[in-house]
């Protein structure tokens, strides 16, 4: 089972002060969304990839459940549903 870990989902938390006190609890006290936080685009889409493709491992789903569930949402870009089912198979690799 992949080691999960809570930075990728704290970066991913937007760059906004609303979530100040979790990045200082998560990285210490002078961390905030500014010094945190993931405002690059391309960088948040490989957090959330990584974020979801983990928690299908977690869920213990097979590569063809999660293509079916990805499949499941018409509007998700196609190029962010392959991203993340490369994720996927690269933490079912490590696994």
């Amino acid at each position: 089972m992949p080691r999960v870990d809570c930075i990728p989902a704290a970066q991913r938390a937007d760059a906004a002060a609303e979530f100040d006190d979790l990045l200082r609890d998560i990285f210490g006290p002078r961390a905030s969304h500014r010094t945190h936080g993931v405002t690059d685009p391309h960088r948040r889409q490989l957090l959330r990839a990584g974020m979801d493709a983990l928690v299908a491992r977690l869920y213990d789903l097979t590569e063809a459940e999660f293509t079916h569930i990805l499949a499941a949402f018409p509007l998700v870009d196609p190029a962010t549903k392959q991203l993340t089912l490369t994720t996927y198979r690269t933490i079912e690799g490590q696994a």
